[in-house]
């Protein structure tokens, strides 16, 4: 998913991708896709955390605190960075979505993206489902997709917070069996 995208990042202009994604709206996308971008705010972190709390308590804990982690991660980048949005740089070619706010400021990564890969991510480590991993990274990218079509985000930002994601989660993974043991000599 993510070659593409890259492909496409580096030979096109930076706002290219959202100006094509947001010129192919429709009023079902429209709905379909601030749905998706919603789902990024809290219910995927939400049922994540719940999910791995109901699993393993100490992994459940742990990925909070990589939750935590992300949110800290993405604001201090958006806050250094402080990349102009898409409306603010090519707002004319824009169309906006009903009841979309018109965000204009700390596009860069992209935290629903980043929060949407994160939480699927920590779904499908729990799963050994195919079927639900291929439909936690589809649903994850329609994430990253929906923040583009709706106007916040460029494909840049998307990649980031895709990569971003990965990266916490791998740590998060990798860092499991540290915490865990650290975890069952405290509570003993």
């Amino acid at each position: 998913m993510a070659l593409p995208a890259i492909a496409v990042w580096l030979t096109t202009e930076p706002a290219a991708a959202t100006v094509w994604a947001n010129s192919h709206r429709t009023p079902p996308l429209d709905l379909l896709l601030t749905w998706f971008t919603r789902l990024a705010e809290w219910p995927v972190i939400v049922l994540a955390l719940v999910l791995t709390l109901r699993n393993s308590w100490v992994a459940g804990i742990w990925a909070g605190l990589w939750y935590g982690i992300e949110g800290i991660i993405v604001n201090l980048l958006k806050h250094k960075i402080g990349a102009l949005r898409p409306w603010s740089v090519v707002g004319d070619q824009l169309q906006q979505v009903a009841g979309e706010e018109i965000l204009r400021f700390h596009s860069f990564p992209s935290g629903h993206t980043t929060a949407a890969f994160l939480g699927f991510g920590f779904l499908a480590v729990l799963t050994p489902n195919r079927w639900l991993q291929i439909a936690c990274a589809l649903a994850a990218g329609a994430v990253g997709y929906s923040r583009m079509y709706l106007g916040h985000h460029y494909l840049r930002d998307v990649l980031a917070g895709m990569a971003l994601a990965a990266l916490l989660l791998y740590m998060y993974q990798y860092t499991l069996p540290f915490f865990k043991n650290r975890m069952r000599r405290w509570v003993s």
